[in-house]
């Protein structure tokens, strides 16, 4: 049973903590996920069930494991302690960190990066004008796609670990955080 997040929850939780959970088999093979009873006997009552009535083949001989399980994601994470995390679709560009032992929903967008120095440059008011200009809308909301918004943006140099922005970046992290606990409200209120 792991932490699990999506777009809604990294912007309204005051903490940044998942506020739910999922069970996670990973790659596990239905004889190995037996060890573990309970878990496999929710998803048998729930997910396989649904499961039962999908057409594609594959979901129905592997109803206990995550549809789309994001393998290169979690690979290319797994040797961070975090990541940086978006809600794809929001009134409001916001990133914070979470922790790489989370699944995290498709609702997210997310960058293999642990430092504040991308963060402060992604943060940034220039960013989101920029992602606003390249990138789409759903309803009012801004609709971050990284293709369009992060490839085509204009990085500055050292970016990933200039000292300034490392710098200011951690102090532009700590005050928001502050801010939230102090208030009990999330990214966007």
């Amino acid at each position: 049973i792991r932490p699990y997040v999506g777009g809604e929850e990294l912007n309204s939780a005051w903490d940044l903590q998942p506020t739910r959970c999922v069970i996670d088999f990973g790659d596990r093979s239905y004889t190995q996920a037996t060890s573990s009873p309970l878990p496999l006997q929710r998803l048998n009552a729930t997910v396989r069930l649904q499961r039962e009535r999908s057409h594609e083949q594959r979901l129905r001989d592997f109803w206990w494991q995550h549809s789309r399980p994001a393998r290169d994601l979690y690979s290319a994470i797994k040797p961070l302690s975090r990541v940086l995390a978006s809600a794809r679709h929001s009134p409001h560009l916001s990133f914070a960190f979470q922790e790489t032992t989370t699944v995290f929903s498709d609702a997210l967008t997310l960058f293999a990066i642990d430092g504040f120095g991308p963060f402060a440059v992604l943060q940034s008011r220039i960013h989101e004008i920029w992602a606003r200009l390249q990138g789409s809308s759903l309803k009012d909301d801004l609709r971050y796609i990284p293709d369009d918004c992060f490839q085509t943006f204009p990085l500055p140099e050292a970016w990933l670990n200039a000292p300034e922005l490392e710098s200011n970046g951690r102090q532009y992290y700590d005050h928001r955080a502050s801010v939230m606990a102090t208030c009990l409200e999330g990214l966007t209120t």
